[in-house]
């Protein structure tokens, strides 16, 4: 499936990324302005970390991911976001 061919809005989905849980929630948003995007995912990914205890992946749709498969953006999204809890998990220890 193309993003072209899907409208998510604020959906959310589970890929690889967490270290603990071995899971990554990922809130990917389409048609929402950037303060409104944030206030949702503060919302959401609060509410989710309460349930879960993971941490929440959050992107937008832009036009460069519109050509790529949901997976192939999903795993991006989720894997730049393991890459910066690593960063932070490390400067907090450093």
């Amino acid at each position: 499936i193309e993003l072209t061919q899907i409208t998510p809005i604020g959906a959310t989905t589970t890929s690889t990324c967490g270290e603990e849980s071995g899971r990554c929630p990922v809130l990917y948003f389409s048609g929402f302005g950037n303060e409104e995007m944030m206030a949702t995912y503060n919302i959401l990914g609060a509410e989710i970390y309460q349930e879960t205890g993971d941490t929440v992946a959050c992107a937008k749709a832009v036009p460069n991911a519109m050509n790529k498969s949901l997976q192939q953006v999903l795993e991006e999204i989720s894997g730049d976001h393991a890459d910066a809890m690593k960063l932070m998990r490390d400067e907090n220890t450093a």
